[in-house]
């Protein structure tokens, strides 16, 4: 009889651990973007009660009940796997997308194309995370199962991370789902179920709706052959004439910032206010550039404004809150003393005020490490 190998001589126990793990890369995304991600798959069919079980560790911050819940069986492993793949696959798109955007280099000349560091792509795949987990939170397209809880969640989180939600949310809405569903018009004028307005464009509400079931019903609106079209206009087509109701994370956000009564401008903010509408970070970011880069944009703006505003929306196309203090530097982008300014249109503005002494000092330095003169 041939010799068991080693593999073969440990306990079951532990060889279905090992055949169940995933691989370092996928394990170290998902405790990245919290165990809770995995706990909010769970809740099914609309169930209040599951969604009140998740909610009330999950504002109090208690990893440990959702480490505890990660029982996962092959299944379960390889579902969390290809959601992490499905994440990887937009933080790549997001991020190639985001950089690529000309003119929002201040310092000349403009820098080099560099690609996105660890911690740039981690924070997109967190964002894609929670953005998963909202979707969880509202099953086939319906309203909040809680709506009375969506402001708290919202509330555990410090502004510039809602405000990177918003960010991942708008680029799917605006280059993935609805382009393809301005496409796929002209196939659904047949059908009496869709309102006139078809005629004129998608309604928002129906790109809504199809955000709402999250990323892996999102990645089938990426087509790149003849395939793929025939393959998303059957899914558009089976899209239920209910949209209308669904509401997109973005929206509640910009809601329930609205929400906030009147308060002095960023700049002027006394640390009460600052403890009262300024939450701590959900998650402890080693490098300071999103926080820097949105107070810098937001200084002249009240709480009503501090996420998902009108005027920043370019700003969002660039995934400003994503980046690492370094890249945020050598773009130039804090050189002036105010934000930049967009009209009503969101287009661009002449920035105002003079370039900072210290901003003066570091365009200077980076000048010279690229060109090498003094």
């Amino acid at each position: 009889m041939a010799q068991e190998s080693r593999l073969e001589q440990l306990p079951v126990e532990l060889l279905q651990a090992i055949l169940a793990a995933m691989d370092i890369r996928t394990l170290e995304a998902a405790v990245t973007a919290e165990p809770s991600t995995h706990a909010s798959s769970k809740i099914r069919d609309g169930s209040t009660q599951q969604a009140e079980e998740f909610l009330t560790p999950y504002f109090a911050r208690d990893q440990h009940h959702f480490l505890a819940s990660m029982e996962w069986g092959l299944a379960q492993a390889r579902s969390i796997s290809q959601l992490d793949e499905t994440v990887q696959y937009f933080v790549d798109r997001i991020a190639t997308h985001a950089l690529r955007i000309p003119g929002l280099s201040f310092c000349q000349p403009a820098p080099p194309f560099l690609p996105p560091t660890k911690l740039e792509r981690n924070r997109i795949a967190r964002s894609l995370y929670r953005f998963e987990t909202h979707c969880n939170l509202h099953p086939s397209g319906r309203q909040s199962l809680m709506s009375h809880q969506d402001k708290r969640y919202i509330d555990h989180f410090a502004p510039w991370e809602n405000e990177q939600l918003v960010c991942v949310s708008e680029y799917l809405f605006q280059h993935i789902v609805n382009p393809v569903l301005s496409g796929c018009c002209d196939h659904l004028f047949d059908r009496p179920m869709y309102p006139a307005e078809f005629l004129v464009g998608v309604p928002e509400e129906l790109v809504d709706f199809h955000l709402l079931h999250g990323l892996a019903h999102i990645r089938l609106f990426v087509i790149e052959n003849e395939t793929d079209l025939e393959q998303i206009l059957q899914v558009v087509r089976g899209t239920p004439p209910c949209y209308i109701w669904t509401r997109s994370i973005q929206s509640e956000l910009i809601y329930f910032e609205c929400m906030h009564p009147d308060t002095p401008e960023l700049k002027d903010f006394e640390s009460e206010e600052e403890k009262k509408y300024i939450p701590q970070p959900r998650v402890r970011d080693s490098d300071s550039g999103p926080e820097d880069i949105w107070r810098w944009a937001n200084q002249e703006r009240d709480a009503r404004h501090f996420v998902g505003y009108y005027k920043a929306k370019k700003l969002r196309e660039w995934a400003f809150v994503m980046w690492d203090r370094w890249r945020i530097d050598d773009w130039g982008v804090l050189i002036l003393s105010h934000a930049l300014t967009f009209d009503a249109d969101g287009q661009f503005i002449e920035p105002r005020g003079e370039m900072t002494p210290e901003m003066k000092e570091r365009c200077r330095l980076r000048k010279r490490r690229l060109t090498g003169h003094i």
